[in-house]
């Protein structure tokens, strides 16, 4: 899916399989729609290398035969559970992060919107926002400008992270 939290909500919640199972599986396939040409890259392609399944990964968009498919249990479902299964992904994925000794951690962060809801109807009241966390002390950053390790360095570094 993209778009990163219905990424993380969604679509990962049956890898915690790859944690707990033998390297011996081959793929780690998943579907988009039937004839989609579709690349993974940016914080998406950076998830699955910190979770070491990158070079398994396989996007199906047209009937396809395997010779043995195991679908995992989800671990998560959106407003209803989750299970320690499910966190262990991205214990696993921050564990693996590819920290730059040269970035700056910041005690507190608001993660705001203002630069991604350009053009967005649902979202206003932005810049008020942004005032107001700015001017209690709160380092502003937009999270689709930094790469996926670079903010789990800036969320395990923070004391407070604040977010819609």
């Amino acid at each position: 899916m993209n778009h990163w939290g219905h990424f993380l909500v969604e679509c990962v919640n049956r890898l915690w399989y790859a944690l707990e199972n033998d390297v011996s599986v081959d793929k780690f396939v998943f579907f988009v729609d039937e004839n989609e040409e579709r690349t993974i890259k940016g914080n998406y392609k950076e998830f699955f290398e910190l979770l070491h399944i990158w070079e398994k990964i396989e996007l199906v968009n047209t009937p396809t035969t395997y010779r043995e498919v195991i679908v995992p249990e989800i671990s998560a479902a959106c407003m209803k559970f989750y299970s320690p299964q499910y966190l262990a992904i991205f214990d696993a994925v921050a564990a693996n992060a590819r920290i730059d000794p040269g970035w700056t951690a910041y005690d507190k962060i608001y993660f705001t919107r203002s630069s991604f809801a350009k053009g967005n109807d649902y979202d206003f009241g932005l810049d008020s926002l942004d005032s107001f966390f700015r001017n209690n002390g709160f380092y502003l950053l937009a999270p689709e400008t930094v790469t996926l390790s670079h903010m789990i360095y800036l969320i395990r570094s923070a004391s407070e992270i604040a977010t819609i």
